[in-house]
């Protein structure tokens, strides 16, 4: 099952995907082209557009990117002090 949100189509099994190419594009130390998280952002943004499936996708990859930022923000911090 696939939504539409303003320019971009998301099938539910298609975010961990998503998420493995940043994670690989970020092992590789590159830029991506494409904001996952703003995608995800963007999904979330619109929670009665969304089915249960993908709900819980999106659940689930935005409990990574919050993980992901508070890793970040402890090691900055530790540099700080």
């Amino acid at each position: 099952m696939c939504h539409q949100f303003s320019t971009f189509y998301v099938c539910f099994g298609q975010l961990p995907w998503g998420r493995s190419c940043i994670e690989h594009y970020r092992s590789l130390k590159r830029q991506c082209v494409f904001s996952h998280d703003e995608m995800l952002f963007t999904i979330a943004s619109s929670p009665t557009d969304i089915g249960i499936k993908l709900a819980e996708c999106l659940a689930d990859d935005l409990a990574v990117v919050i993980e992901h930022e508070k890793h970040l923000r402890t090691d900055l911090l530790a540099q700080v002090n």
